[in-house]
């Protein structure tokens, strides 16, 4: 066959046809055996190695990229069982709080030397309340309308607020917060945010899970209102 018909021959055969006829023939190259060690396919390191070659190199990157995730899912379950056993000392030093101020202080020296937050606040209203804790804003404190999507969704927000939501939970200390957790407080007629500030920009994102943020938001607001 000359060199013409060759390449006439190539070009009436489209790559997808035999892309299609491998697929369909599972055992061809089980069959021509030698074909594996004959076709040489081209590497991004520049040398052209074999099928066999290439298909080593293949499983072994394919076997890198499972033990990653496998080493990114057992430090996920880590960090989980920390969360769980953290919360779990929390929710132990919130039954022995005695009364509504021993509760309020547990929960921001709890999440400080439990959890390592940098910066705590809450922000509270419930009606009836006489007390004189900074916690407790007036119900028609203008400052909770700067939250009315965490309010409306009723579940926590992370990452990157305004300078004014910053400065209405953590004061003059809120131009230092870089990022945040706001957690919504909903029980028993108290209603109010639990915020958790970082000094590190990544700390809290807005694609991280919330889990754990509920399930504190959920027994500080049971714990507020169990002592007023």
């Amino acid at each position: 066959m000359s060199i013409q018909q060759k390449t006439g021959l190539e070009e009436q055969i489209p790559e997808q046809s035999v892309a299609d006829y491998l697929e369909r023939h599972p055992d061809f190259f089980r069959r021509h055996p030698e074909l594996t060690e004959r076709l040489r396919l081209p590497h991004e390191c520049g040398d052209a190695v074999s099928l066999v070659q290439y298909q080593v190199r293949l499983l072994r990157d394919q076997h890198r990229r499972l033990e990653r995730r496998l080493e990114d899912l057992v430090q996920v379950a880590r960090d989980n069982d920390r969360l769980a056993d953290r919360l779990q000392r929390l929710t132990l030093e919130l039954m022995d709080a005695r009364d509504l101020d021993s509760t309020l202080d547990t929960v921001a020296d709890g999440l400080r030397l439990h959890f390592g937050a940098d910066f705590v606040a809450m922000r509270l209203r419930a009606q009836g309340y006489g007390g004189d804790r900074a916690e407790f804003r007036n119900p028609n404190d203008p400052g909770f309308s700067l939250f009315r999507e965490v309010f409306r969704a009723q579940r926590p927000r992370c990452g990157h607020f305004h300078d004014n939501q910053r400065s209405f939970l953590f004061g003059d200390s809120g131009t230092r917060v870089q990022s945040m957790a706001v957690v919504p407080l909903q029980h028993d007629g108290v209603t109010g945010l639990l915020a958790i500030g970082s000094l590190d920009a990544e700390r809290y994102h807005s694609s991280q899970g919330t889990v754990f943020l509920r399930q504190l938001g959920d027994l500080t607001s049971h714990a507020v209102a169990a002592r007023l």
